[in-house]
């Protein structure tokens, strides 16, 4: 019963973002001695990996006497969420060696960890597929398919390896791949591919792909603004009128947030919401930093006369 309380405690933490909270919750389960089940200590993880705590995730991941499937997980992920992907790959190893069998969601975590190390070959014009890292993202991907594993890849993982493949520059595989999935491609993988369009100066892909964009429900308007970018590029100006009106027709921007925890108090704050109760303090404090700011730069760099 306490340990089903604990996690359900710990559960409301990670999602409200009470990091403090649940830092004294860890506490207070160590002063008392209640011990960390393995059920609780997979709850801890959870809760800091979502509050981006990696650090109190790894040591209570280490201090683990014995891991399950559910702890291997929440490591890895909470690795991929804060862009450790080499460690990612470690730790896959870890798992094998273990004689665990990983699953759909570890699977998913080391082809997007693939995909972000060749992202960081690619920004230093190290072309991926000569790294090795789309060989070795092409291997995990079938390996799912095997009959070690068996298991069929689903939208994430398809939308994981066309990324790799997207940022080694190999347009043509990824389009081939996405044209073969059993399922329509999602906002992620279309955004995938435009970006390599756009990245590499291709403009006879897009056209391809705004066909397939009327095939499917999309509310995110990233895409399609990404689109019309690379046809103004190409001053393709009917193709940008079209998606403009895809866009009248109600599809939305997601506004975006962050939260903050102050005093053991979340915060959201929304892009352009002045009803915050401390909205107008906050931008007045703001502007005076921005005059004080203004101000020093101008004593330390005074005009030249």
């Amino acid at each position: 019963m306490l340990s089903q309380m604990l996690q359900l405690l710990l559960v409301a933490c990670g999602r409200k973002g009470y990091l403090s909270l649940g830092k004294g919750i860890h506490g207070l389960i160590i002063e008392r001695g209640f011990g960390l089940g393995l059920e609780v200590s997979n709850a801890l993880m959870d809760m800091y990996v979502k509050c981006e705590s990696l650090p109190e995730e790894k040591q209570v991941f280490d201090e683990l006497p014995e891991k399950d499937i559910v702890s291997w997980t929440r490591i890895i992920c909470g690795m991929v969420q804060c862009k450790f992907p080499k460690e990612v790959l470690e730790l896959f190893c870890d798992v094998q060696s273990s004689g665990i069998e990983p699953d759909g969601i570890i699977l998913t975590s080391v082809l997007s960890a693939r995909a972000s190390l060749g992202a960081l070959d690619y920004g230093r014009l190290v072309p991926c597929c000569h790294c090795g890292l789309v060989g070795e993202g092409r291997r995990y991907f079938h390996w799912m398919k095997s009959e070690q594993y068996n298991l069929p890849p689903r939208l994430e993982h398809y939308g994981c390896v066309v990324d790799l493949l997207c940022r080694a520059g190999l347009l043509d595989e990824a389009l081939e791949l996405t044209k073969a999935m059993p399922m329509l491609p999602d906002v992620r993988i279309m955004g995938a591919l435009l970006s390599a369009c756009k990245a590499n100066g291709n403009v006879e892909l897009p056209r391809e792909i705004l066909d397939r964009l009327v095939e499917f429900d999309s509310r995110d308007s990233g895409v399609y603004v990404l689109l019309s970018n690379i046809h103004a590029i190409d001053q393709r100006w009917a193709d940008v009128t079209r998606i403009r009106r895809l866009v009248k027709m109600g599809i939305e921007k997601t506004p975006g947030s962050s939260v903050i925890e102050v005093d053991g108090k979340a915060h959201e704050f929304i892009v352009e919401d002045i009803r915050y109760p401390q909205d107008k303090h906050i931008r007045l404090f703001l502007k005076s930093l921005s005059d004080q700011i203004f101000l020093k730069e101008h004593l330390e760099r005074p005009f030249l006369t």
